[in-house]
């Protein structure tokens, strides 16, 4: 099976990937999973005479897939979380849900106004913390709700050209049959159904 997919690179982005690598220790350390929040923000610029559809469709399949991805969690199956579309224009969307399990998700994505640097605010929540991460910047912050104690760390530099290269060569890879496919085909095709239905519906 080979897969061909522009899907944005952020499961190679080592800022994003911090609570991939992360999550079994901060399960263990600060107990279940509660809720997880991304807040994307970005130049009016890069969204110039774009459809609310479009706008929509591109952004939540990305925030969705992200969420799936790093918690291990099979959202995939559309009868694991309901969701309802609260905003949706040419320039900003937003969606709150929650899972069959009880964990909640919130996705806002705005473009809005005219920044130099885009920025991604994360927010996970469990028993015991939250975790608070801004792509933007090399910051991650660890609160402890028992001690109060703030722990930061730092995340890394991101090289945009180095995680698109490495999209593409899993792409080349893949073609050789030497590796998988970075992203599934059920991946892709449920992720954008997902969407396509929240969009048209404004409930899942």
């Amino acid at each position: 099976e080979l897969v061909i997919t522009s899907f944005y690179p952020r499961r190679y982005n080592n800022r994003f990937m911090y609570l991939k690598r992360e999550m079994r220790d901060l399960v263990h350390d600060f107990g279940k999973l509660r809720s997880i929040k991304i807040d994307s923000i970005e130049s009016k610029n890069n969204w110039m005479n774009v459809t609310e559809r479009d706008f929509f469709l591109q952004n939540f399949v990305h925030d969705f897939d992200y969420m799936s991805y790093i918690l291990r969690l099979d959202l995939y199956d559309a009868k694991n979380f309901k969701a309802v579309k609260l905003v949706c224009n040419k320039d900003i969307y937003e969606v709150a849900g929650v899972r069959d399990d009880g964990i909640s998700f919130h996705f806002r994505h705005s473009a809005e106004l005219e920044i130099v640097k885009p920025n991604d605010i994360i927010e996970v929540a469990f028993d015991k913390a939250v975790v608070h991460i801004e792509t933007g910047f090399d910051n991650c912050f660890v609160h402890n709700l028992e001690t109060g104690e703030r722990r930061m760390e730092k995340l890394g530099y991101v090289n945009f050209d180095e995680a698109c290269k490495e999209v593409n060569d899993n792409f080349i890879y893949s073609i050789l049959g030497s590796t998988k496919a970075h992203v599934s085909t059920k991946e892709i095709s449920s992720n954008l159904e997902n969407a396509e239905i929240i969009f048209d519906d404004n409930v899942f």
